[in-house]
């Protein structure tokens, strides 16, 4: 049995919708009777025969007469804000750590690899992107990859290999259709530059990398930052 809770009443549950990313904020949206709708800020909770699958709070609720379509997001939501941050010598679980404690977010599992990032320079950078970076870094560094998601309102950090089923999904377990998409726009880049300044002599040291062959198809997809004067020649080259 499905069901949709708010933290007071549990609402007749028609149409749902719940959309989920790897990395990204969970949406779910209802259409409900106008009378029962939720406002925006309470919390709702979408449960399966007993167990919560999406716990999140209503960010948008659109009334009609005898109707009202409600979308609520999980609290990967409020790592979009933006913010300025700097980090040296840190694992990407304490980035987590620090970046979900400083905003009151709940947290489940974190597991690191132990690697340190050299320095990560975020200026005016959405916090989810931040975190994104710092998983990727990670990923150049170690080779193991992290996913960072919203389990059920816990924000959780696990190794991709921990998240795999042994179900297979085809046809003959309701997959009748499926889309796949290819993206070069978010989180593609061809042409890295990295920037370091010179303690001694104040200049600006660019180091680049850059892939030619994607480059003459895609066209320019740059990926700039900069950061901490004492980061290494191997560590710059590791990073890129």
């Amino acid at each position: 049995m499905i069901t949709l809770h708010t933290p007071s009443a549990v609402l007749p549950c028609g149409e749902v919708r719940w959309e989920t990313k790897l990395t990204g904020a969970g949406t779910l949206t209802a259409l409900l009777p106008a009378e029962t709708a939720p406002e925006p800020g309470l919390s709702l909770r979408l449960q399966q025969d007993g167990e919560t699958i999406f716990d999140g709070f209503v960010f948008t609720s659109e009334r009609q007469r005898d109707s009202c379509l409600v979308t609520a997001c999980d609290r990967l939501r409020y790592l979009l804000y933006r913010d300025t941050k700097v980090f040296s010598g840190k694992t990407a679980g304490e980035i987590v750590r620090e970046i979900c404690g400083e905003r009151g977010l709940p947290l489940g599992q974190v597991r690191d690899t132990g690697v340190r990032l050299p320095s990560l320079i975020a200026d005016n950078r959405p916090l989810l992107d931040i975190i994104r970076t710092a998983l990727e870094q990670t990923r150049i560094l170690s080779g193991e990859r992290l996913c960072f998601y919203d389990s059920g309102g816990a924000l959780q950090l696990l190794p991709e290999t921990e998240l795999r089923l042994s179900q297979s999904l085809t046809g003959s377990t309701l997959i009748s259709a499926y889309a796949f998409q290819e993206d070069i726009g978010s989180d593609t880049f061809n042409r890295i530059q990295l920037v370091r300044k010179n303690r001694r002599t104040g200049r600006r040291e660019v180091f680049v990398r850059e892939d030619r062959a994607s480059m003459a198809r895609w066209g320019v997809l740059q990926y700039c930052a900069q950061v901490t004067q004492n980061t290494t020649d191997g560590e710059i080259a590791a990073m890129m």
